[in-house]
């Protein structure tokens, strides 16, 4: 579970609407995540993202050996 904490931020809220942001995203992070929002009133809603965070490839060298 994710929990909102010091890795999140709310980046806009207005119209009803607020976008949250995730800080210092790692390709460990990706995965489904659930946003639930309760404001105590009725029932709490919820939604299933899946996050997917793109990085630049990494390049393994391989050691080439000689066998004789």
């Amino acid at each position: 579970d994710f929990k909102m904490d010091e890795k999140t931020e709310i980046l806009f809220k207005g119209n009803g609407k607020s976008i949250i942001g995730i800080k210092n995203v790692t390709r460990e992070i990706t995965g489904e995540f659930t946003c639930t929002a309760n404001n105590g009133i009725g029932s709490p809603s919820s939604r299933k993202i899946f996050l997917m965070v793109k990085h630049e490839p990494i390049i393994q060298k391989e050691v080439n050996s000689t066998i004789f």
